[in-house]
């Protein structure tokens, strides 16, 4: 029987959905919304389910990017992908949002990837990884620095920087030649080939009690305002 998985990318400010049929794209929407998440996703999820002609009764799966990203982008895919779980009885699969970025590359499997999401200022959020998807350091928050890029190089050699958070390094990577830059952006469709390995495993969320990957908690600025009695 084949599978059908929806794939909900949220952890930045481009708000995406893709949708699978037995890891082929069946169908894909996606918009620039500037953190406003919660007024496209619903939308978005209709167009595709709409343009793929396959019926919503018949969806096997949910996936989510999992973060680490932005906080209200996460929790906003997270609890619609939950209520369509629900709502449907199907599981919840969640995807490493730079592992997905990661695995965009294509390298080879002996290849070092380093996958990197923007953050604040010249502050990254990183994962590296092989060309095959096996983890060599977990997440972690780097800033980018002149001395930080010479460690990288020092201790991996040749390597693909990737992801949403090239772009702040350009000037720094310039000298060198064996660091390969892969500028890529979320996208829904990238969740899909790992969703669909998770989902032959049966690796599912419990949907009751998950949360994200936030990484950080979320930046609240108290009100300086005195409350009168």
């Amino acid at each position: 029987m084949s599978s059908y998985i929806i794939g909900i990318e949220t952890a930045t400010d481009v708000c995406s959905v893709a949708m699978s049929k037995d890891d082929v794209i069946v169908g894909e929407a996606s918009l620039a919304t500037g953190m406003r998440h919660s007024s496209a996703l619903t939308g978005l999820i209709k167009n595709v389910v709409d343009a793929s002609g396959i019926s919503m009764q018949k969806l096997s799966a949910i996936a989510i990017s999992n973060g680490p990203g932005s906080y209200t982008g996460l929790r906003v895919g997270a609890s619609t992908a939950k209520a369509m779980c629900y709502a449907l009885d199907i599981p919840m699969i969640a995807v490493p949002t730079l592992e997905a970025l990661g695995m965009e590359v294509g390298a080879k499997p002996d290849n070092v990837v380093f996958s990197t999401l923007d953050a604040r200022r010249m502050e990254v959020y990183a994962l590296i990884m092989k060309g095959d998807g096996s983890t060599i350091k977990e997440t972690h928050a780097i800033i980018w620095t002149a001395e930080e890029i010479a460690a990288l190089y020092e201790a991996y050699g040749t390597m693909t920087i990737c992801g949403t958070g090239v772009e702040k390094a350009n000037e720094l990577l310039a000298a060198y030649h064996d660091i390969h830059q892969h500028v890529s952006v979320c996208d829904a469709k990238l969740l899909l080939p790992l969703a669909q390995g998770k989902y032959e495993q049966q690796e599912f969320v419990d949907i009751a009690y998950h949360d994200p990957f936030y990484y950080k908690s979320p930046n609240i600025t108290k009100s300086k305002k005195r409350i009168l009695p």
